[in-house]
């Protein structure tokens, strides 16, 4: 892969130049666990916020609330458990 690069000066000299370069992975784990950059929220978390207080609404409107008291299995510890309880 050759990569050219052509500006062109404004006639200012030491001008400050910045680039930003992007690219879209092809290897195997991101073709297998694609990025999804929006989801619908559920019903429960209309009109929640993942940062209420960042957009200038009070704490109790934050999404956390919700996720942290999801009912869980009754057999199931809970996930800080399992990753406390968790072999390497």
């Amino acid at each position: 892969m050759s990569v050219v690069f052509r500006y062109t000066n404004a006639g200012k000299p030491s001008l400050k130049v910045s680039w930003q370069v992007t690219g879209t992975r092809q290897d195997a784990y991101a073709k297998a666990h694609p990025v999804i950059v929006e989801q619908d929220k559920s019903a429960d978390e209309r009109g929640l916020y993942l940062n209420p207080v960042e957009n200038g609404q009070p704490a109790d409107k934050g999404m956390m609330k919700i996720r942290t008291l999801a009912p869980q299995a009754a057999d199931a510890p809970p996930a800080a458990a399992k990753l406390i309880n968790a072999k390497p």
